[in-house]
């Protein structure tokens, strides 16, 4: 038979110890799985987090007359051009705006400041602008409205591609042309047939642009966003 292991303490000094390090053994148990828990939440919180940032946003544009255009904006190719754009629609800045231009080779342009102040300029995404940006200029694309060197003189390229602000236009058929010069950032998924009505009955002079009285008028933009 093995000896019994004796201690130095008394009876009654052993059991306080062994109730205090029985004590302390429960309080780290306790603390790990505090720790566990806090670390399964955090974990969650990101998966939420780059699940709904993943989520694309869309846009319903109402046109008075008309109907409704619905575009699936690309916030993974154009960030900065979907957040600009969101954020001007959610304030009602479009309301009431118009289609004011008609290009010849089948874009819908509108989204003008009504009071003639626009926004503030945003980056350019698009790769001749050193942003990779993928989405082509094809029927459907929704894209940014910018300068070009035809409206101004004696200006940077950078003044050029950093010039939008809140003027978009649709392409009604492909303008490949575009790609790599202009940010698309959506597309349109629903009402094409919408905007061939507004092309094809807008009249516009030489220079595409469309007398006030006959822009066709956006009632409103509504965002939502995919469950």
């Amino acid at each position: 038979m093995g000896k019994k292991k004796s201690s130095w303490l008394s009876p009654t000094k052993q059991k306080a110890l062994d109730e205090r390090l029985k004590k302390e053994k429960n309080k780290k148990i306790v603390m790990f799985v505090l720790l566990g828990i806090a670390i399964l939440i955090g974990i969650s919180v990101m998966t939420m987090g780059i699940v709904m940032a993943s989520r694309p946003y869309y846009a319903d544009i109402v046109v008075e007359g008309y109907g409704t255009i619905t575009i699936e904006l690309n916030g993974k190719e154009a960030p900065k051009t979907v957040e600009n754009f969101v954020k001007l629609a959610q304030s009602g800045f479009y309301d009431g705006t118009t289609f004011n231009m008609k290009g010849s080779e089948g874009t819908l342009c509108g989204g003008r400041a009504k009071d003639g102040q626009a926004p503030a300029s945003i980056k350019g995404e698009f790769s001749k602008n050193g942003v990779d940006n993928g989405i082509s200029h094809m029927r459907g694309t929704i894209s940014m409205n910018r300068l070009v060197k035809e409206d101004t003189s004696s200006q940077t390229d950078e003044h050029y591609y950093n010039s939008a602000n809140s003027e978009f236009f649709i392409v009604q058929k492909d303008y490949l042309k575009l790609d790599g010069y202009f940010a698309g950032f959506g597309t349109v998924i629903s009402g094409m047939d919408v905007v061939d009505r507004i092309f094809n009955e807008m009249e516009a002079d030489e220079n595409g642009a469309v007398a006030k009285e006959n822009q066709p008028v956006i009632k409103s933009i509504t965002i939502k966003r995919s469950k």
